[in-house]
């Protein structure tokens, strides 16, 4: 009998030990300007309550010093940039918590490079115009319908009507992720059919919405490993949640982290 109470003691001291050294990680999905229900002091309030020792912020390394701060000296805009900026260093300025990149390097470069964004908005516009001229093909056409009836349904990031709460909740992650493969998907498919001189930009973007998840994902797991049993919080834009969890998920067991709800 003594030995057996030894034993499932030994066992539970250990499981606690194992436990108190699990990293753990927490995805938290917001939105970047301040609305209704979301807004700093909600974002400010969710970490508080989580108590992190890292914050993982959606920018690139060039913005931050050596010893985990905002290089605000370079770059004193930070905290006007985004609310969650502004959220991660009232919460840094409290409690001492580092702050950390894990954003794609060469994001803004890439962007400015490829005029990623003007290419895409004239993309859409001659497509709407196409539309509404009707010089679409049926498919091209139907396609465009389909889409345009699913966005306001898959609308769950309206800052003015849902909460932080609500916005992390899978369910509305799933919405967030089904939204983004819907406009990628319709994008490419008229382009092919349509509009050969745009079907590079309309692969652009779904290749750069992949690598940008990829190239996140594996920066959050680095400091995973950086700050192993410590309590690290992502903070990103909403519609990467689903995409930044379900690749890391698979990872847990084998690089010793647990991925937690942040509203549980």
């Amino acid at each position: 009998m003594k030995h057996l109470i030894l034993l499932l003691c030994t066992v539970a001291f250990s499981s606690i030990h194992t436990t108190a050294q699990n990293t753990e990680l927490y995805i938290l999905g917001t939105v970047h300007e301040a609305s209704t229900h979301i807004n700093a002091d909600s974002i400010v309030a969710t970490m508080e309550r989580i108590q992190p020792d890292v914050i993982l912020c959606e920018l690139e390394s060039i913005y931050f010093t050596p010893d985990g701060q905002f290089n605000l000296d370079k770059y004193p805009d930070l905290l006007t940039n985004s609310q969650e900026n502004m959220s991660a260093y009232c919460y840094q300025q409290k409690t001492q918590a580092i702050l950390q990149p894990y954003e794609i390097e060469g994001r803004n470069e890439f962007y400015r490079s490829t005029r990623f964004f003007e290419k895409q908005n004239k993309m859409i516009q001659d497509i709407a115009q196409a539309y509404q001229l009707n010089k679409l093909s049926a498919e091209s056409r139907q396609e465009w319908e389909r889409m345009e009836k699913a966005l306001p349904l898959l609308d769950i990031i309206n800052g003015n009507k849902y909460s932080l709460a609500m916005i992390n909740t899978p369910l509305y992650c799933a919405y967030s992720e089904a939204k983004e493969l819907l406009i990628y998907h319709t994008f490419v498919s008229i382009a092919k059919r349509d509009f050969p001189q745009w079907i590079e930009s309309a692969k652009m973007m779904q290749n750069q919405a992949d690598a940008r998840n990829d190239a996140m994902a594996a920066n959050i797991l680095k400091w995973c490993e950086t700050y192993r049993g410590k309590k690290l919080i992502v903070t990103c834009g909403q519609q990467h949640k689903a995409a930044l969890t379900n690749r890391l998920k698979a990872l847990q067991a084998t690089h010793g982290f647990i991925i937690r709800e942040v509203f549980e």
